[in-house]
Parts: C-alpha cells; sequence; structure tokens
C-alpha cells in the first residue's frame, strides 16, 4: 500500500520507516523465515510535536529525525509500505552504531 499523501504525526506521535529484517547471520547462515520475528527496528521520518506533561509543557523529543529505534512487538499503524505511525511509548530504545 504506497502512500500518495504527505502525513505529519500529531502530538506524540512518530512515522517511521521499518527496516527488513536480516536474511543472513554475520557468518553467512541464512535465517530461515520462521525463525524470524516481528520487525522491529525503524528509521524515524518524522516526529510529531511532542509528548505534553501534565503542567502544559512540551517534553522534547529523546531522538531525532533518521535515528534507528526499536519498537515494542505490535506498535504503530501501517500508513504505506514498510511505514507506521507509532506512539512515543511504543519507541523502546535508540539503536547507535
Amino acid at each position: 500500500m504506497e502512500r500518495s499523501f504527505e502525513i505529519r504525526p500529531l502530538g506524540a506521535r512518530i512515522l517511521v520507516e521499518l527496516i527488513a529484517p536480516e536474511t543472513k547471520t554475520a557468518s553467512g547462515l541464512i535465517i530461515p523465515e520462521t525463525h524470524k520475528h516481528n520487525q522491529n527496528k525503524a528509521r524515524i521520518l518524522a516526529l510529531g510535536d511532542g509528548i505534553l506533561l501534565s503542567q502544559g509543557t512540551w517534553l522534547p523529543w529523546p531522538y531525532a529525525i533518521g535515528d534507528t529505534v526499536l519498537l515494542s512487538r505490535y506498535a504503530g499503524i501501517e500508513v504505506g509500505d514498510n511505514e507506521l505511525i507509532v506512539s512515543a511509548e511504543d519507541v523502546i530504545g535508540v539503536i547507535s552504531g
């Protein structure tokens, strides 16, 4: 399902592009389809306004556009080919290196 429109996430939501899981190990072994888990690595494409605190102030994002993040297993709503809108709570870590 390819998107023919632009999406700007609102509030504490993030637009991400899923990163395809590895098909081989570092030593060259092929990983069978039955052993691949849900894709949970993604690249941030766009950020919403931020996280609104109870005092009415905005918490700055702890990540930036282009960062690679780890998502919770069943995160997000599909909006295009390999693209999801996820809640800030669904991001469980930033992958560095």
